[in-house]
């Protein structure tokens, strides 16, 4: 981490020293995939391009490595917050999740209202939200969280092989 001076400054400065730039430049590439992914779903929804394209073949791999960029891009910065300043971390990670969760939410009223075939009920930013709130109570338990998400892997794994 970068040393910051012993120097009076205004809060906005201090933490503009705080960040790291590899991070934020990664941050824009997430955010310029979800742009392009959310433009080709925009011709589909107009029937420009077909839904499924979206889905499939090199579109539904791009779909996912963005979808997990914005997720370890949230787990990293979690994991930075964290280990930055531990003091009020839990209320800070709650209200970040909750605060998160509530524009997924937002996406969800609105989708009901203007595409009400497309609804979504639990997207990415549903999914960020819980997934910062549940972080809240497992940051500190570093090695537990190892061996969880190994499991969590592992009866995923064995899940998806079983057909009903």
């Amino acid at each position: 981490m970068r040393k910051i001076p012993n120097v009076s400054i205004q809060k906005g400065y201090t933490e503009a020293l705080h960040r790291f730039p590899e991070v934020d430049f990664v941050r824009g590439i997430a955010v310029i995939m979800m742009a392009v992914f959310h433009f080709m779903w925009d011709l589909s929804y107009f029937n420009v391009i077909d839904i499924h394209v979206l889905y499939d073949g090199l579109w539904g791999i791009y779909q996912k490595i963005t979808g997990g960029l914005f997720i370890f891009l949230v787990g990293l910065s979690l994991a930075l917050s964290y280990s930055r300043s531990r003091d009020g971390y839990f209320v800070r990670f709650i209200t970040r999740g909750a605060k998160i969760f509530c524009y997924g939410l937002l996406i969800t009223v609105l989708s009901y209202f203007f595409a009400k075939q497309k609804v979504v009920f639990f997207g990415i930013l549903h999914f960020i939200g819980v997934s910062i709130v549940i972080s809240a109570f497992f940051i500190r338990a570093k090695y537990l969280n190892l061996v969880l998400g190994i499991a969590m892997l592992t009866i995923g794994f064995w899940l998806d092989k079983i057909r009903l």
